[in-house]
């Protein structure tokens, strides 16, 4: 009897196994795993008014101007500041065949004027290549939220906390963007004063930013200083601009620039000027840690832990997502675990940080890396014990890029 159970429990298990395995088949087969992170390469609500002779005339112009400015921001979205002059000017055929397809959020009409709201998909492996073919830099893993601080330093003092700094109502009401980077404000609480206090972010150290990242749960903070001072010929006075940003391993960035003359009349107006050239800058120092390279691809091996159909499903759709992520396949499954190939065009912090946005983590096994869900802390039981003596992961594998995606 205990011969038959042994048995009856072999054969389940053996059937179980692959029943997952003809599941998993079905969903990622051998070799098809691919992944785009699309939704980086979406722009939305682009608005559009054109005027023509007809109203099919005007409809027409105003997508073609739509798809125009819809890639202008994607390629800003993607290149550092710096390279936005080199940005290439195509033919609107040429923008056509970057495009995977448009919708329409919003429109009016008249005999002869066309008004709307479009939004732009494009394909990603082919606005890579475009990006690629004018030897242009650039980055598509969005960031966890960046932490400011906004300093004001004017005639009156300096100001960080009180409610009557200038600078931090700038950011407040500024509108949210759709770059790689989102920003967020502390809320000018207690704790919030108790873990920074003027005199101390008054000397600028990042690693003073520490309290601050911890309370509001994020890796990166960055001080922005607007100072307002009198001009090198005593006669008015200037705006001036540092950002000092602390990144997720506590390297320190810094960008300066002199915007000029202002008048206290046309302070907050160029407090707002000053606060988009910060963003742009926090968006630099992050678009330079994590440019694609795409004549490089890193494998990345994972252990997942084996659930059910119903995770593998949607495990399948987080990979779909992630930034980076080129293609990535199963190699082994057993009762408990599977073992997948990630394949990227980054690093592995890189790589760690796109998981992030799809609600994943990398996690460091006995030998391998863990591909878990970001709520699930421990780390599940091997199957069998690990032999590696390291207590590190295995170092990826780095070879030349054999193709992209189309």
């Amino acid at each position: 009897m205990a011969l038959r159970s042994e048995m009856r429990r072999s054969i389940y298990q053996s059937a179980r196994v692959l029943l997952l395995a003809l599941l998993v088949a079905a969903v990622w087969p051998v070799g098809a795993g691919h992944a785009d992170g699309q939704r980086i390469f979406i722009v939305t609500d682009i608005v559009v008014d054109e005027t023509a002779e007809t109203a099919v005339a005007a409809r027409a112009m105003a997508e073609m101007a739509g798809r125009r400015a819809a890639l202008t921001r994607l390629l800003k979205r993607l290149t550092r500041s710096t390279d936005w002059s080199s940005l290439p000017e195509l033919e609107p055929n040429d923008i056509l065949g970057l495009l995977k397809g448009h919708s329409v959020r919003d429109e009016k009409t008249s005999a002869v004027r066309y008004l709307g709201r479009l939004d732009f998909a494009f394909r990603p492996a082919a606005i890579r290549q475009l990006l690629d073919n004018y030897d242009l830099a650039f980055a598509e893993t969005e960031s966890t939220p960046v932490l400011i601080v906004p300093i004001f330093r004017g005639r009156q003092g300096d100001i960080l906390w009180a409610e009557d700094n200038p600078w931090y109502d700038v950011f407040l009401k500024a509108e949210e963007s759709d770059g790689l980077v989102p920003l967020m404000l502390p809320y000018r609480e207690l704790a919030d004063m108790q873990s920074l206090s003027l005199q101390t972010a008054l000397k600028a150290d990042s690693a003073d930013l520490a309290p601050l990242t911890e309370r509001y749960a994020t890796e990166r903070a960055a001080y922005v200083i607007a100072t307002v001072r009198p001009a090198t010929d005593e006669q008015g006075q200037t705006l001036e601009l540092k950002v000092i940003e602390r990144n997720e391993t506590g390297e320190e960035s810094i960008a300066t620039e002199d915007l000029g003359a202002v008048q206290d009349n046309m302070l907050v107006e160029r407090l707002t000027t000053a606060a988009v050239r910060a963003r742009i800058a926090i968006e630099d120092f992050w678009k330079q840690r994590n440019e694609v390279r795409l004549d490089i691809e890193s494998r990345v091996t994972v252990v997942v832990p084996v659930t059910d159909y119903q995770a593998w499903l949607q495990l399948g759709k987080s990979l779909d997502n992630v930034a980076g992520l080129r293609r990535w396949s199963v190699v082994q499954l057993g009762q408990k675990e599977a073992v997948i190939d990630l394949w990227t065009n980054g690093g592995i912090e890189q790589l760690r940080l796109a998981l992030n946005h799809e609600q994943l983590q990398l996690a460091p096994g006995p030998v391998d890396w863990y591909l878990l869900p970001r709520d699930k802390a421990a780390l599940p039981n091997r199957q069998q014990p690990a032999t590696a003596d390291t207590n590190q992961p295995q170092q990826t594998d780095t070879v030349p890029a054999t193709g992209n995606k189309s």
